[in-house]
């Protein structure tokens, strides 16, 4: 089946992006790129943007000041459940870990391909030296190797690791993110330290 794909454009500032329907979900296609404050570009280098997007703290991207980097933000399971837009645009938000799963349930029952594969794209990550491929991007996802940026400065994973940031708090210092590597298929949830800056992938309100 081919993907069912459509635009959407940013009114703040333009941007035109590609989304992409993935089961009853609609994803971006590509990685937020919306200038805010905080925020930074792989290596701070104008081509690495225009690929890969931004790079965002977990409390930049929710929209929360940034000390909740290292302290609780939510106290309540109703807060825990809720949608958050963070610095989405209207009618877009942060994908919870739940819709992450979401999307590997519907990826997972229609894919050729392990998930990872299945939703990394075909071009732009560097071999191991196994030669293993890069993907076979079967859903419009087209997941990039954007690589993270560490609260130290360094740049780690460009062309090497794709890792997209949730909604989902783990504890005072953690947050989950899901994403996976140029050497393995797997692409998985798993907790981060919310000061790191990684990729964005919004998803659409229902």
């Amino acid at each position: 089946m081919e993907p069912e794909f459509s635009t959407f454009t940013d009114p703040r500032d333009g941007h035109t992006y590609r989304t992409v329907k993935i089961g009853n979900q609609e994803w971006f296609a590509e990685n937020f790129d919306y200038d805010c404050p905080g925020s930074v570009v792989y290596e701070n280098k104008t081509e690495n943007e225009t690929q890969y997007g931004r790079l965002y703290t977990w409390a930049e991207l929710m929209g929360f000041d940034g000390k909740m980097n290292d302290n609780v933000a939510f106290t309540t399971n109703e807060e825990r459940n809720a949608t958050y837009r963070g610095i989405a645009p209207e009618g877009w938000h942060i994908p919870s870990d739940a819709e992450w799963k979401e999307l590997k349930a519907y990826v997972d029952s229609i894919a050729d391909t392990e998930f990872g594969t299945a939703l990394k794209s075909r071009k732009g990550w560097k071999k191991d030296p196994d030669g293993c491929p890069a993907g076979a991007d079967e859903v419009g996802f087209n997941a990039l190797p954007s690589g993270r940026h560490m609260p130290n400065g360094e740049y780690l994973y460009g062309g090497k690791g794709a890792h997209f940031w949730t909604s989902t708090e783990v504890d005072k210092v953690y947050a989950i993110r899901w994403g996976g590597t140029y050497a393995g298929e797997e692409f998985t949830g798993f907790r981060t330290y919310k000061a790191q800056a990684l990729a964005l992938r919004l998803v659409k309100d229902r």
